[in-house]
């Protein structure tokens, strides 16, 4: 007997039939059921991959036993006429048709049923009503889970929800959550209404995305947070080349279920932008790893943009990436040297506008650029701009914000930041900008230091040395070294400057003054809890200007500090004049001549 029949004989290969099936069928159900219980990705990676373990073993487990009246025995015990595998075998062919036609219903149903049956979206009038008049829908879209085998497909499902949020963003009759704050719950286990509450969001989309190769399949689902029932979901299997054919089904069926057209500021249909789906897939790599900032990363994701950009050198919002990308690398020190970043970032801003003017992240770059630059009256000027092209893109109100809080515009930074607030109120970076901003002057203190403690919760440890910035403000000293000592203990001190000042509040240095060395060595924010102001005007002469010492001097207590024409020289340094000269000086300083002063209190 030959070695197949052996295995038919055996029903080895009915058995292979049968488990193939059962795990394909097995497989598919859980990649619907799972994202309805928001279980993290690893589950069907894990069920899948013990699938795939388990088949051998079941292939050798049919060739080894049989399965008699008596139960399971070894094959070799068993005499060859008192084997009844050919009665197993008609069983086995009947579990094997049913599972067919359960997966032959199954695909049909996918294909032909579910794809054209109307889905389970909420009454027009009701979403109306609900909506209120004038009012505009808001819609949060989280970060799609990872179902993909490989766990380093989650840049994949990151990019797809990122790029899914971007072209609901750009619709001018919806109201669209931030990406920091909205990306903010992943992997949290959070109710749906708990997550809209937190983002200011009525809506809330979630999915799913799995990618095999040049197949994917995303899992998509609206959410109404008010009643907590999905308005519309679907699911999408398609070649990777039809990604942008799916994006652009999600967001019509989300502005059919909310009764909002897709249209831009400009009256133009919005559509996803379609390119190379490997250069597509190089782009949301190179996105994502940008984002971890780490310095491995960010080195990676400069070579995939080039790469990108040299491929589709009319990719508009690449350049726009990889002009982010030179700034991030200044600022970081990983790849160029600070004049050769911001000159390639401004190149590719600059091949972005001519490509793609509309772009509101264009003049984000070129801002930053004239900031870095000293020259904030034109960096101004840009994210005005860029607001205008993006009214709902925090990140101006943020930038332009955090210059007006260095040229000493107390209320401008506060709208600014409440405006980024509302945008963006996950975002930990804006919690600590907005509480420097309260203590500017007077300083509301309360809410600086309600800011500032939520900072940390969000990601920013820094809020717990704001906190001790706000409460020596207000005199509360005791206050101000306990959250000293909290910060200490929780991450340690990066500055041995920290340890003189906590030997200096707590009496333990006598107050002894600080070497030459100390004063050198350490940062200016020490400096002045010490009230070593002499010192930090020094260090600001030699420094030059350092927009985070400024930041601190528009507090009450440094009036007489300010009223140093070093400081006034320093801002004058930073081109501050030009904008004072615009907007009017800030309170507190005033023209003089054909100068400024600034005049201690």
């Amino acid at each position: 007997m030959s070695f197949f029949n052996e295995l038919n004989r055996r029903n080895v290969t009915r058995i292979a039939v049968a488990y193939g099936v059962a795990g394909w069928l097995l497989t598919e159900v859980a990649s619907v059921v799972l994202p309805t219980f928001q279980a993290p990705g690893w589950v069907l990676q894990v069920l899948i991959a013990l699938l795939i373990m388990g088949f051998p073993l079941a292939l050798i487990f049919a060739w080894v036993y049989e399965l008699t009246p008596e139960g399971l025995k070894k094959e070799s015990e068993i005499q060859q006429d008192q084997s009844i595998t050919s009665h197993t075998a008609r069983k086995l062919n009947l579990v094997v048709i049913v599972l067919l036609v359960i997966a032959i219903g199954l695909i049909a149903f996918d294909r032909f049923i579910a794809r054209d049956a109307p889905q389970p979206v909420a009454d027009v009038n009701s979403v109306q009503q609900t909506q209120g008049d004038g009012a505009i829908p808001s819609v949060a879209v989280l970060a799609f889970q990872n179902m993909s085998t490989d766990a380093e497909n989650e840049f994949f499902a990151d990019g797809i929800s990122e790029e899914i949020l971007n072209l609901l963003a750009d619709v001018s009759g919806l109201s669209v959550a931030s990406r920091t704050s909205a990306f903010a719950f992943k992997s949290k286990s959070l109710p749906i209404p708990e997550i809209a509450r937190a983002l200011n969001v009525r809506y809330v989309l979630e999915g799913s995305v799995r990618k095999a190769g040049e197949q994917v399949r995303v899992t998509a689902q609206l959410i109404d947070a008010d009643t907590d029932r999905h308005l519309w979901s679907e699911t999408y299997d398609r070649a990777l080349r039809d990604i942008f054919s799916i994006q652009d089904e999600i967001a019509a069926a989300i502005g059919q279920a909310l009764q909002v057209r897709l249209l831009g500021d400009e009256g133009s249909e919005v559509k996803a932008e379609a390119i190379d789906p490997d250069v597509y897939t190089r782009f949301l790599e190179a996105r994502y790893l940008l984002r971890r900032r780490g310095d491995a990363d960010m080195q990676e994701s400069n070579r995939l943009l080039i790469d990108v950009v040299a491929a589709e050198p009319g990719f508009a919002r690449a350049h726009i990436l990889l002009g982010e990308a030179y700034l991030l690398n200044t600022n970081e020190g990983a790849l160029v040297e600070e004049k050769v970043g911001l000159a390639l970032a401004n190149m590719h801003a600059s091949l972005a506008r001519s490509l793609d003017p509309g772009l509101g992240g264009i003049d984000m770059i070129l801002g930053n650029i004239a900031n870095e630059n000293n020259n904030p009256w034109a960096a101004l000027q840009y994210f005005e701009q860029a607001i205008r092209l993006e009214p709902e893109e925090a990140r101006p109100y943020h930038w332009r914000g955090m210059i007006y809080l260095s040229l000493g515009y107390r209320d401008r930074c506060i709208q600014d930041m409440e405006k980024t607030l509302e945008l963006d109120p996950q975002n930990p970076n804006v919690h600590y900008a907005f509480a420097n901003c309260l203590l500017m002057g007077a300083g509301d203190f309360d809410r600086a230091i309600e800011l500032a403690a939520r900072g940390p919760d969000l990601g920013n440890p820094g809020g717990y040395i704001l906190t001790v910035v706000a409460e020596d403000l207000r005199g509360d000293r005791a206050a101000a070294l306990g959250h000293l000592l909290h910060y200490l203990e929780e991450f340690g001190t990066q500055d041995e400057g920290y340890d003189a000042l906590l030997a200096h509040w707590q009496g333990k240095d006598a107050g002894d003054p600080l070497t030459r060395e100390q004063l050198d060595t350490a940062n200016e924010r020490i400096l002045l809890f010490r009230g070593e102001t002499e010192a930090v005007l020094q260090k600001l002469s030699q420094d030059g200007f350092q927009n985070s010492v400024i930041r601190d001097l528009w507090a009450d207590r440094y009036s007489e500090l300010r009223g140093d024409p070093r400081f006034v020289a320093e801002l004058e340094a930073y081109g501050a004049f030009e904008v004072w000269r615009e907007l009017g000086p800030p309170p507190g300083c005033q023209v003089s001549g054909e100068s400024f002063s600034c005049q201690a209190q």
